[in-house]
């Protein structure tokens, strides 16, 4: 486990020493603002509205966690690369946001106690470790957010990421999962729901700055009928407010 976390910061470390760092490289910038749209949808028809607090495990630069902070929610943001951590703060200060809190922590062993959360997102994560792990993770999100709040994760598609996918299904088969192992990773917790996605077609006309093209699409991005299709798939975990 410790030299998967070790390999992933340091692709992260490589990814921010390149040219554009992370967000330039990935091309991500424009994107994570229609992710988090979405998980912004998500959180306010779940009942977590803006005012709440979530914690972000996996915040990156700050990419989601920016805006949905400009929207009103109080963000708190993990991760333990410290070049990724160094990026966040740079944007926060930049856009001088004031309620997004930053640490370095590991999302297998949250730092935090019981029910403490209204909500945890993990935007990008789940597919860079196996079924197991994710496992562990997801008992670890679970255990942080009050009864009646919510974990918010995505998954790859692995209908949308069919190249990748052929590239890597020797070393890496489990990062991009077809509806079955989709299932299979919430099957502890029978009562996910599987959310619609973000289409391909919903990224592009973003990233052309088309907006008001883009607003009209959102409906249709959420088709039930076209989830499957996504490019990122998303489950939210309730929390009952018994447990």
């Amino acid at each position: 486990m410790e030299s998967k976390r070790q390999k992933i910061e340091e692709r992260y470390k490589h990814i921010m020493s390149s040219s554009g760092g992370y967000d330039g490289v990935l091309e991500v910038n424009r994107y994570s603002h229609v992710k988090a749209a979405y998980i912004g949808h998500l959180l306010r028809k779940h009942g977590v509205l803006p005012g709440r607090t979530i914690l972000e495990v996996g915040v990156g630069t700050a990419l989601i966690a920016s805006p949905l902070a400009q929207s009103g929610w109080d963000v708190v943001g993990i991760d333990f690369s410290e070049d990724m951590l160094r990026g966040a703060k740079e944007r926060l200060k930049e856009h001088s946001i004031r309620n997004v809190y930053i640490a370095r922590a590991d999302g297998f062993t949250l730092p935090f106690a019981n029910n403490q959360f209204d909500a945890v997102i993990a935007i990008q994560v789940l597919h860079l470790f196996e079924p197991k792990e994710r496992q562990l993770l997801l008992q670890e999100f679970y255990r942080v957010i009050k009864p009646g709040g919510v974990v918010i994760v995505d998954m790859l598609q692995r209908f949308s990421h069919l190249k990748k996918w052929w590239r890597n299904r020797n070393r890496r088969p489990h990062r991009y999962e077809p509806p079955s192992g989709i299932r299979a990773t919430f099957s502890s917790y029978p009562q996910t729901i599987l959310e619609g996605g973000i289409l391909p077609l919903s990224w592009k006309i973003h990233r052309l700055n088309q907006q008001a093209l883009f607003k009209p699409l959102i409906p249709f991005c959420r088709a039930p009928i076209l989830k499957w299709f996504a490019h990122s798939h998303f489950a939210v975990i309730p929390k009952n407010n018994s447990r």
